[in-house]
């Protein structure tokens, strides 16, 4: 995940008192990882942890968008 210049922004949302965004993102188990873009739309989905190769280039490509 090195290299991302800024690019990749890490945000957390506790889904007991954000409910909905549980429900928009459509979240049924935790933890989960939603990669989006710069216009909210889901690039990728990860419920449980990805392993990390995985996760980098999940957020790799979303960095280069």
């Amino acid at each position: 995940m090195s290299g991302m210049g800024g690019k990749v922004e890490y945000r957390e949302v506790d889904i007991s008192t954000d409910q909905a965004a549980m429900f928009k993102y459509g979240v049924q188990s935790t933890p989960s990882i939603i990669v989006l873009d710069r216009n909210g739309r889901t690039l990728d989905f990860f419920a449980g942890f990805p392993d990390r190769a995985e996760l980098e280039s999940s957020l790799d490509k979303a960095a280069s968008r």
